[in-house]
């Protein structure tokens, strides 16, 4: 079976964003112009991101489970749950950019 130490990572580097543990800094975190400039914007918005990297990994751990079932070349299967993965981690960072610009946007309607 494929390693699954890439979505484990993905996983465990998320929790504490989840729980806002990680206050803002230039390391870690859903960092953009937008999420350093205040912690109102910056716990929102990382717990978001959070959330939605862990589904990406369930969705990559999931892959690792089941793409062998049905892909049967081991090249293959390398290929196409990375290729699940990594698709799985876009769209997570997609949703996340989404939300932040949902955050900010009803930031300023009540301003």
């Amino acid at each position: 079976m494929m390693s699954a130490l890439a979505p484990a990572v993905i996983t465990i580097a998320s929790v504490p964003l989840v729980l806002k543990l990680v206050p803002r800094n230039g390391v870690y975190g859903f960092r953009t112009r937008r999420t350093v400039e205040s912690d109102e914007v910056w716990y929102p918005a990382n717990r978001a991101a959070g959330l939605a990297m862990i589904v990406a990994a369930g969705v990559w751990f999931a892959a690792i489970m089941f793409v062998p079932e049905v892909v049967k070349t081991p090249y293959l299967v390398s290929v196409v749950t990375v290729g699940i993965g990594l698709g799985a981690i876009g769209v997570a960072a997609l949703a996340s950019l989404l939300y932040l610009r949902r955050l900010l946007a009803s930031g300023e309607k009540s301003t």
